[in-house]
């Protein structure tokens, strides 16, 4: 189980400038300091356009990790999250954007928690706001990133609004995926599953599953991935349909989500109360198409997913069928020996069935 922390950036469109005019000298380090100072004194000004500008300033400069340390020299933490709880959504949304890219360096993250950075992002997310939902998001996902902030940020309730933030098909998808990122890094604590299931949590990674946006079914990928992880969850997890999403999942054109889907279904293919109906949802299909991957990761998802299934005697003869023989005794001969040790298991477990020696000897395995 993995966490995944993200900054954002802004996007610059691409054009045809003339060529650039020769660097200019960087100003002095007193400059820049004098510089950032005064930017912080101007969150404090009492104008609102004025504070809102240069909070848009100082979230551009959190881009860069190198600044954190003397924004925290300035003291500039206090004002920014003063602005956060600000009635002008423009000003609370700026404020989101620099505390969400502060959040994605782990040394500043006990620093947010201590000013008081997590109320005010767990109630941006309920703002009709574009800029402070997604942002406010962004910042819960990165503070979910270490176990020791993720135990605040589900102290906070921030659960129950992030599954609202993402069921909703009215929302922006990019604040959406957000949510459903900060729902993944939280899945990667055990500890934490009660809570997102309890509050829903299913519903609102399904509900992106069929997204044609490829981060937004990694996440949710990976959340189902860490669920799938507690033989605890498998039974709810089937219940409320979460096989179909995974195969969804399974059939993607990226490669990323390819694994986590595989490593879902590996997890849920250990119970054997659902190792029948993974097969009778249609989960070998896409198993058998990831065999042909080339990469690592996903071919020991897959062949441990298939080892694990083949152990339900109703469904060897299902395998065995489905065209996995051939690509299996390829694996094998493979250089990963886990690869090759769950190939050779699987294999052995559906020889053990009578009907299955002839397609093993036929397809080469005698």
């Amino acid at each position: 189980m993995f966490c995944i922390c993200e900054k954002l950036f802004k996007k610059l469109k691409k054009t045809n400038p003339p060529p650039p005019p020769p660097p200019l000298p960087l100003p002095p380090p007193q400059i820049a300091d004098r510089a950032i100072s005064t930017i912080i004194a101007m969150l404090l000004s009492g104008d609102t356009e004025v504070e809102r500008h240069a909070c848009c300033t100082i979230a551009n400069l959190m881009e860069m990790v190198e600044l954190h340390s003397r924004l925290l020299e300035e003291r500039g933490i206090s004002p920014l999250i003063a602005l956060a709880v600000s009635d002008d959504l423009n000003c609370k949304g700026e404020a989101s954007r620099a505390i969400a890219n502060l959040a994605a360096n782990a040394d500043i993250q006990q620093v947010l928690l201590r000013e008081g950075a997590l109320s005010p992002m767990v109630e941006a997310l309920e703002k009709a706001d574009v800029n402070c939902q997604r942002f406010a998001a962004l910042c819960l996902a990165n503070l979910a990133t270490t176990v020791s902030s993720q135990v605040k940020v589900v102290q906070a309730g921030a659960i129950r609004p992030l599954v609202e933030l993402a069921v909703n098909t009215k929302n922006q998808l990019e604040a959406r995926r957000y949510a459903c990122l900060c729902l993944a890094n939280l899945s990667a604590t055990i500890a934490n599953h009660s809570s997102i299931l309890e509050e829903d949590g299913l519903t609102a990674l399904f509900s992106l599953a069929n997204s044609a946006d490829a981060m937004s079914q990694f996440y949710v990928g990976c959340a189902l991935a860490n669920l799938c992880c507690s033989i605890n969850n498998h039974e709810l997890v089937t219940e409320s349909g979460g096989l179909q999403a995974i195969i969804t999942l399974a059939y993607s054109t990226d490669p990323d989500v390819h694994q986590q889907a595989a490593a879902a279904l590996r997890g849920l293919s250990v119970s054997d109360s659902i190792k029948m109906k993974c097969v009778q949802e249609g989960c070998l299909e896409p198993l058998v198409r990831l065999l042909a991957s080339e990469d690592i990761e996903i071919l020991r998802e897959v062949c441990a997913a298939l080892c694990n299934l083949a152990l339900g005697d109703e469904n060897k003869f299902e395998i065995a069928k489905c065209g996995a023989v051939p690509p299996l005794i390829t694996h094998m001969q493979s250089e990963d020996m886990q690869i090759a040790s769950q190939s050779c298991a699987c294999l052995a477990t559906l020889a053990e069935m009578p009907e299955n020696q002839e397609i093993l000897a036929r397809e080469g395995g005698e």
